[in-house]
């Protein structure tokens, strides 16, 4: 498994206006982590999976931020 290669994908239209604030802070702690942390919103349907197809075996580790603020 890669560790040095990761990626989170948020729910970008979650319409939670804390989810800058959750991002600020899960982002700093994955960094000391990760030597590279790809981090990326879905805005529609099916971006979350579309985002792991084209990202595939290049990642390690994936971690979403769900709508309601779980990561």
């Amino acid at each position: 498994m890669n560790r040095k290669k990761a990626m989170l994908i948020y729910n970008g239209n979650a319409g939670q206006k804390n989810v800058e604030k959750t991002l600020g802070a899960a982002v700093p702690v994955l960094s000391q982590a990760i030597d590279e942390l790809i981090v990326i919103p879905t805005r529609k349907k099916h971006d979350a999976f579309e985002f792991c197809r084209e990202i595939g075996e290049d990642i390690g580790q994936l971690f979403i931020l769900g709508g309601d603020g779980t990561v």
